[in-house]
């Protein structure tokens, strides 16, 4: 037992201290205490993306902010109102509902929208027992129009908007630099 400190061979110490049990003989056999020091952060697999990501960004009143797309297709018509906004708020979601309302000269009777808080607070398997944001549940009322809400982890449900989320990103996103929301 002789050179294992406290009586632990280096394969129990490389265990204890989650290391190689050649690094732990390193240390155990060396005469100093080992100085650990920060290496140059490594590469990782978003580095080529971040550019990309920059672009994503609106800058407005000097600060960078996340911009979010206000996308609503009508099913039978397949009309599309998209809208660029830096905020998704409850206030900002009915604003923009009513941008498209306009654009497209009315409303639908029901609406089917993904599950997100400022539609849904909380959303149980039943939508009957779902509880729907109040503020945006008076809008709904008011307009006269039914909120569905899909089905959790069921993307299919609004294949029509996720298709034309990815080719707004392709389209208007990648490779364009905005220096405003209205630019």
């Amino acid at each position: 037992m002789d050179g294992y400190p406290k009586g632990l061979s280096y394969v129990e110490l490389g265990r204890k201290y989650h290391m190689d049990p050649r690094t732990a003989k390193r240390y155990a056999e060396s005469p100093q205490k080992p100085e650990y020091a920060l290496s140059e952060p490594k590469p990782t697999k978003i580095d080529p993306y971040k550019q990309i990501v920059d672009e994503w960004l609106v800058c407005e009143d000097g600060k960078w902010k996340k911009l979010y797309c206000f996308l609503m297709i009508l099913g039978y018509s397949r009309i599309r109102y998209i809208e660029s906004v830096t905020d998704m708020s409850t206030n900002t979601l009915i604003r923009y509902h009513q941008n498209a309302f306009r654009y497209s000269g009315g409303y639908p009777e029901e609406i089917l929208y993904d599950n997100m808080k400022q539609v849904v607070i909380k959303r149980l398997l039943k939508q009957e027992n779902s509880t729907l944001n109040r503020q945006f549940e008076d809008f709904a009322g008011f307009y006269g129009f039914k909120s569905i809400l899909c089905r959790p982890y069921r993307g299919q449900t609004k294949g029509k908007v996720e298709r034309t989320v990815q080719f707004v990103r392709d389209n208007f996103m990648v490779g364009i630099k905005y220096n405003s929301l209205a630019d």
